[in-house]
């Protein structure tokens, strides 16, 4: 009650001030009016600002802002076509290694017909073997490869006193001789020119030895370790022919 009291009666004492005559009563009635009400928002002001700041519904709403992050895709430069060039197969086959020639897994049975022993002038160096005749029972093998082995005397095939080596004759005119050929073709080239020759240097080739042995083979191609291989052969021995001196008695008559 006495802050009431004591209000209302500045409020009149204002008011009476303000409605004097005298501009200095009206004058000191403004500024006490203006200290008051400096006063107030002094006091007041402050306690109302942390009122405020604390409530909630009076903060300052957050303001979001959206950024939405645009990707320009540069288009890249079009490709160089490239040209597809298509190579052909060559016409002409790659050309490959050929095995090895090979000894038939099957060896077929050959017939060789030669003379078990041949006669020959003691002081010979040279004989001609007699022809051969060779066949195959059963089924013939298209190459057929011959190994001639002379004992003490060379073998000479085909043209004689020359070397017949090639692909298909090896050590023509030696004590070891190798051919190969068609299988029918094997009697032929044995026995061409006259037959086989069979000579010595300088000594009689009597009591030498003649052997021949022929081997089924894959391909027309001479290997001399084949010839072990060999299930069919024949030999020839060469002996001096008998010369004797008899002595015969009896009466003879002069004329």
């Amino acid at each position: 009650m006495i802050f009431r009291e004591f209000f209302d009666r500045l409020r009149y004492r204002i008011e009476d001030s303000l409605h004097a005559k005298k501009i200095s009563s009206r004058l000191v009635a403004r500024l006490t009016m203006l200290g008051l009400f400096a006063a107030f928002v002094t006091a007041i002001a402050p306690t109302l600002a942390d009122e405020l700041a604390s409530d909630p519904s009076m903060a300052e709403p957050t303001i979001v802002v959206e950024t939405t992050t645009v990707t320009t895709e540069t288009p890249s430069p079009s490709a160089t076509p490239v040209e597809v060039v298509e190579i052909e197969p060559s016409a002409s086959p790659l050309s490959t290694a050929e095995p090895d020639v090979e000894a038939l897994e099957t060896q077929p049975r050959y017939e060789i017909k030669a003379p078990r022993n041949s006669a020959v002038d003691p002081r010979a160096t040279k004989f001609f073997l007699p022809a051969l005749q060779i066949s195959v029972v059963g089924s013939s093998p298209k190459y057929t490869m011959a190994c001639v082995r002379g004992n003490g005397i060379g073998v000479d095939i085909g043209a004689k006193n020359s070397i017949e080596d090639g692909d298909f004759v090896l050590g023509d005119r030696t004590m070891n001789l190798n051919f190969v050929t068609q299988t029918s073709q094997i009697a032929s080239l044995l026995n061409a020119e006259g037959g086989a020759l069979l000579f010595s240097n300088g000594t009689s080739i009597a009591g030498r030895s003649f052997s021949i042995s022929l081997v089924a083979v894959s391909k027309a191609e001479i290997d001399p370790s084949l010839c072990s291989s060999a299930q069919s052969s024949a030999q020839v021995a060469i002996r001096a022919l008998g010369l004797e001196l008899s002595t015969v008695k009896g009466a003879g008559k002069l004329k």
